[in-house]
C-alpha cells in the first residue's frame, strides 16, 4: 500500500529564504505544506527569538551567544544578508513574530512544530504559557533535544503532543520518553527498515530530515514513513504532488444523501445531497474519503423500512437522519490524536460494515452513518473494534470499484460456510416444551449441563426431578409458556400441538438453535425464515436418544459436489454471483437451475455462464415461471431434478418462495435463505422431515471480517474478478436513480457509485455501447480496470 507523506518546512523555505525568518515561512505557507519547524532561544533579557544556532556567526553578522544578548541588540543584526544582497535587512524574528504570522496567513490545519534548543525549563514555560495564550494547543507539537524538557512539557500539558528522537540522540535522556512521544525524528544515516518497524511497533510516527531533492525523495520511499522534513519545500511539494504521494485535501464540507423516514420520498433533500459541514475530528475519529459505494438490495430495504428495519431499532430518522450505505472503499484524509500510526493519511481500506459494540449491531450504513457520501467520518468502534478492526487494507493491484464489489461477493461466498453452534449456548438459556399431561422422563445429555436457566412446559414433577438430577441444575416447571423473555436453546419434545409448538419456537433469541425431538406429527408448522437471515437462527431434528443428540450431527454448509442447485430468483445481482461461484467452483454440483421473472436478466447470465458451464460438465438451465403455467413450472422443476435439490438458494425476499421450494428439496437437502426475507414472516416447514429426513435451513445478512479477508485476498491474487459482477457506474448526484434502478431490478449486475465524480450520470456498463476512449480502458475480457477508474475521475472528477 502507498502511503502519502505530510510534509514539514524546517525553518520556513532555506533553499529560497533565511532559515528562520518570517519571509521563508511565509514562503513555506504559500507551497502548502503540512507543518513548519523553527526553533526556539531565549535573549538576556528574557524574550523568545527564533533562530537555529546558539550562536550568531553562522546567520547573523553578530558574534557570540544568542542569550547573551537584548532583543534590541539582536533585532539591531542582519539576519538575511548571508543568504544574499536581496535579503539584506532582514530581522530576527520574536516567537510571537512568527506566531503572529502563521496565525493570520495560515489555515487552521497547518501544524506548529516547535523545538526547544536549550535545557531552559523557564523557557519552555515561557512557551506553553505562549501556546495556553493563543489556545493552539491542538495544533502545536513541542521537540527537543533534551527528553527531560520533553517530560517536562508533558507534565504541564498531558494533551500537548511532543516529539523527540532516538534514544541515543538525546543530549539527556529518560528511560520512558519513548511512551510520552507521539513522532521520532530519524537523521537519514539512522533511516532502516528495522529503526522504522521498531518505533512504529511503540505506536510513534516517524519522520526523516533532511529530505532535499528528487534523490532523496527516493532513497526515502521504501521506508514506511509518516512525515518527511525539507529545507526545500519548493523542490518537494511539487514532486510529491506529481508522484500522488500527498495527502488527500481536508475539507470543510460534504455532499451526502440523507434519509429522513420510511421511503424514497423521505430519501434525500429535494431530490439531491445536501451539503453538511465536517465538525473537528475528536481524537478517536478518522476523516475518510469514499472512493466507491456499491448500491444494495439491503439500502434499498433500510429506505422502504425507514425506521422500523430491524437493524435501526425505531430510530427517528426526522430527527436522526441517516446517511445509507455501507460497501464502501475509504481513502484516510485525516485521523485524531488517538488513532493508530497504520491509519495514516493517504491509505485506502475496505469497510467491513457488520460492526459490534458489546454484542450489539452499530452496522456501518445502518446504525452509523454509511458511505453514500463524499467523506464519512468513523471512529474506534470501525478502527478499533472489539475483537480487531472493521477496516481492512485494500491491495494496490484493485481498483476502488472492485474493491466496493468485494463486499456482496464477500457474503455470498459466506453463504457457503455460515456456521451454526454444535452445542448449546455455554451457560445460556435453555427452554424445554412437551405435550401437556405428557409423563415421559427423558434423558437430557450431558451438553444440557451448566445451563443458566432451564424451564420445562408441561413436564410432569417426576420428569423435572429427573432433569435436575441429571444436570445438577433447578428445573423451572410451568405449564404456559413464559413471557417476556427468549432463550439460547429451544427443545420440542414430542411436541405434536402445533398451536403450542409455533409460540414456543418463537422465544428463540438471537443466534438460537431449535431442536425437533421425537414426534413432533406430520402438521407443517409456521417458522419465521426471516429470522434465518437476520438472527441467524437454527433448526434441526432428531427421532430418539437425548435431547441434545441432534447438535452432534453432521451438517454440510456448502453446495453438495456433484450434485443438483436451484436458485429461485438467481438473476438477480446477488444471484448471479451465486450462480457464477457455483459453475467455476473445483466442487461444484452438477446441475444447475436458474429461475427468474426477467427474461433480459437470464438471457445476460445465460450469455455469461454458458459456456464455462459447459467446459465444466455442468449441467446449466433457466426458467421463467411468468413464460409458463404453474403446473408446467412444477413440471419442469420435476423433470430437472426428479429425485429433488440438494442444495436451494433462495433469492427472493418473500416466505412464499420458500414454501415453494420446500416440497422439491431432496432427503439430507439444505435451503438458504440469503435474501433478506422481514423478520416474522413465516413459511409452513413440515417438522417432521426436518426429523427423519435431514432436511435443514440456513441463512445469513453478512459476513466476519475473516470471511471479507479470504475474499480479499483470493481478489489480489485474481481468483476471482468481483468487477465481473458491474452492471452501471454513477456519480453522487446519480445515487438516486441509482437506487430507483436497484429497486426495480433495472440491470444484471450491480451498480456502483464514483462519489468524486459528482455529475456522472448514470451510465450502463455495457462494453459495446462505451464511449472508444472509455472502452479502451477494458481488459481483454471487457471489465473494468484501473485504467477505467482513471478516465472517470480524469473527466468526471472534482476540479
Amino acid at each position: 500500500m502507498v502511503r502519502s507523506f505530510q510534509v514539514v518546512a524546517h525553518r520556513g523555505c532555506r533553499s529560497l529564504y533565511p532559515e528562520n525568518t518570517l519571509e521563508g515561512f511565509r514562503k513555506a505557507i504559500s507551497l502548502g505544506v503540512d507543518a513548519v519547524e523553527f526553533d526556539v532561544h531565549p535573549t538576556r533579557d528574557g524574550k523568545l527569538v527564533i533562530t537555529h544556532d546558539d550562536t550568531l556567526e553562522r546567520c547573523s553578522n553578530g558574534t557570540g551567544m544568542v542569550r547573551d544578548h537584548t532583543l534590541a541588540e539582536l533585532k539591531a543584526l542582519d539576519f538575511g544578508l548571508w543568504k544574499g544582497e536581496k535579503f539584506r535587512g532582514t530581522q530576527i524574528p520574536t516567537l510571537e513574530e512568527l506566531l503572529d504570522l502563521l496565525l493570520a496567513e495560515s489555515a487552521p490545519e497547518l501544524q506548529i512544530l516547535i523545538e526547544l534548543k536549550e535545557n531552559d525549563l523557564h523557557c519552555a514555560d515561557q512557551v506553553l504559557e505562549e501556546i495556553r495564550r493563543r489556545k493552539i494547543r491542538e495544533r502545536t507539537i513541542v521537540l527537543s533535544g533534551y527528553a527531560n524538557l520533553l517530560k517536562y512539557v508533558h507534565d504541564q500539558e498531558p494533551d500537548l503532543r511532543v516529539q523527540g528522537f532516538p534514544m541515543e540522540d538525546y543530549k539527556i535522556k529518560e528511560p520512558d520518553i519513548y511512551n510520552l512521544t507521539m513522532r521520532v525524528c530519524l537523521f537519514r544515516r539512522r533511516l532502516t527498515r528495522e529503526n522504522v518497524e521498531f518505533f512504529h511497533s511503540l505506536n510513534m510516527e516517524v519522520d526523516t530530515v533532511p529530505v532535499n531533492s528528487a534523490e532523496d525523495l527516493d532513497l526515502v520511499l521504501p521506508f514506511d514513513l509518516d512525515t518527511i522534513t525539507t529545507d526545500a519545500p519548493d523542490v518537494i511539494m511539487p514532486l510529491l504532488k506529481e508522484r500522488g504521494l500527498r495527502p488527500p485535501r481536508v475539507p470543510r464540507t460534504t455532499l451526502a444523501w440523507r434519509l429522513y423516514g420510511a421511503g424514497l420520498d423521505r430519501f434525500g433533500d429535494e431530490d439531491a445531497p445536501v451539503e453538511l459541514p465536517l465538525p473537528p475530528l475528536k481524537p478517536d475519529e478518522i476523516l475518510t474519503r469514499v472512493d466507491a459505494l456499491g448500491l444494495c438490495f439491503s439500502d434499498i430495504k433500510i429506505i422502504r423500512a425507514g425506521g422500523s428495519h430491524p437493524k435501526l431499532r425505531n430510530r427517528d430518522l426526522a430527527r436522526e437522519p441517516l446517511i445509507v450505505g455501507h460497501e464502501a472503499v475509504l481513502t484516510i484524509v485525516k485521523t485524531g490524536s488517538a488513532v493508530p500510526i497504520q491509519y495514516a493519511p493517504g491509505q485506502r481500506f475496505l469497510i467491513q460494515c457488520d460492526i459490534y459494540v458489546n454484542g450489539r449491531s452499530c452496522a456501518y450504513g445502518y446504525v452509523m452513518d454509511g458511505g453514500l457520501t463524499q467523506y464519512s467520518i468513523i471512529d474506534s468502534r470501525v478502527w478499533k473494534g472489539e475483537t480487531g478492526s472493521y477496516l481492512l487494507p485494500c491491495p494496490d493491484n484493485l481498483s476502488s470499484l472492485a474493491a466496493a464489489l468485494l463486499e456482496p461477493w464477500t457474503c455470498v461466498r459466506a453463504a457457503s460456510h455460515i456456521s451454526h453452534r454444535t452445542a448449546p449456548a455455554d451457560g445460556g438459556s435453555l427452554l424445554l416444551v412437551t405435550e401437556p399431561g405428557c409423563k415421559k422422563l427423558y434423558r437430557a445429555g450431558e451438553l444440557f449441563r451448566n445451563r443458566k436457566r432451564i424451564v420445562a412446559v408441561n413436564f410432569s414433577a417426576a420428569a423435572c426431578r429427573a432433569l435436575e438430577e441429571e444436570l445438577g441444575t433447578a428445573v423451572t416447571a410451568q405449564n404456559e409458556l413464559p413471557s417476556g423473555e427468549t432463550f439460547d436453546d429451544i427443545v420440542c419434545v414430542d411436541l405434536q400441538d402445533k398451536a403450542l409448538g409455533e409460540p414456543a419456537i418463537a422465544l428463540a433469541g438471537d443466534h438460537a438453535v431449535v431442536t425437533f425431538f421425537g414426534n413432533c406429527g406430520s402438521a407443517d408448522w409456521a417458522v419465521d425464515v426471516g429470522a434465518l437471515h437476520y438472527k441467524n437462527r437454527f433448526y434441526q431434528g432428531v427421532p430418539e436418544g437425548t435431547l441434545d443428540a441432534a447438535y452432534p450431527l453432521p451438517r454440510r454448509q456448502t453446495l453438495r459436489k456433484g450434485g443438483a442447485v436451484w436458485f429461485p430468483g438467481g438473476a438477480g445481482a446477488m444471484g448471479q454471483m451465486h450462480v457464477e461461484l457455483a459453475v467455476l467452483s473445483p466442487d461444484r454440483p452438477s446441475k444447475i437451475l436458474v429461475t427468474d421473472l426477467d427474461p433480459a436478466r437470464l438471457d445476460h447470465l445465460r450469455a455469461k455462464l454458458a459456456k464455462p458451464a459447459e467446459e465444466r460438465g455442468v449441467t446449466l438451465e433457466f426458467l421463467n415461471p411468468a413464460a409458463m403455467t404453474a403446473a408446467a413450472f412444477e413440471q419442469e422443476l420435476n423433470r430437472f431434478a426428479p429425485d429433488g435439490f440438494d442444495d436451494i438458494v433462495i433469492l427472493i425476499s418473500s416466505a412464499n418462495a420458500v414454501d415453494q421450494a420446500i416440497p422439491h428439496l431432496a432427503d439430507n437437502g439444505l435451503i438458504n435463505v440469503f435474501a433478506g426475507i422481514p423478520a416474522g414472516e413465516t413459511a409452513e416447514i413440515p417438522v417432521n422431515r426436518v426429523i427423519h429426513d435431514g432436511i435443514r435451513f440456513t441463512g445469513s445478512s453478512g459476513s466476519s471480517t475473516q470471511d471479507m479477508l479470504d475474499a480479499l485476498h483470493a481478489a489480489e491474487r485474481h481468483e476471482f474478478e468481483p468487477q465481473s459482477a458491474l452492471a452501471a457506474v454513477a456519480g453522487l448526484r446519480a445515487a438516486k436513480e441509482g437506487l430507483k434502478a436497484v429497486a426495480a431490478g433495472r440491470y444484471p449486475g450491480k451498480i456502483v457509485v464514483l462519489p468524486d465524480c459528482l455529475d456522472l450520470p448514470l451510465t450502463p456498463f455495457e462494453p459495446a455501447r462505451l464511449p472508444r476512449e472509455l472502452a479502451a480502458t477494458l481488459d481483454a475480457q471487457g471489465r473494468y480496470t484501473i485504467a477505467t477508474e482513471r478516465y472517470l475521475k480524469n473527466k468526471w472528477g472534482k476540479a
